[in-house]
């Protein structure tokens, strides 16, 4: 995977939650995907390819509330996931 000036890798990913039918597609850092696959809210996650622009502020705030809501239940990944 090509690294990005700053060494942050942004992969563009796409994830669906236990019991929906949809993949969600967003762009994470690599740090959030690793994390992200310990959400036991998650039923599928997988790298779609390098994301070659980096993540948009709408993107990191979109993504940050669905995590919330992901992990309301279980907060021990939260801190990790919103770095």
């Amino acid at each position: 995977m090509a690294q990005l000036s700053n060494d942050v890798i942004n992969l563009r990913v796409r994830y669906k939650f236990k019991g929906d039918k949809n993949f969600i597609e967003i762009t994470v850092t690599e740090e959030q995907y690793v994390n992200f696959l310990e959400v036991e809210a998650i039923e599928s996650c997988e790298i779609i390819h390098t994301a070659k622009k980096p993540i948009t502020p709408s993107e990191k705030k979109a993504f940050n509330q669905r995590i919330l809501v992901a992990c309301q239940n279980d907060q021990s990944h939260t801190k990790y996931l919103l770095e």
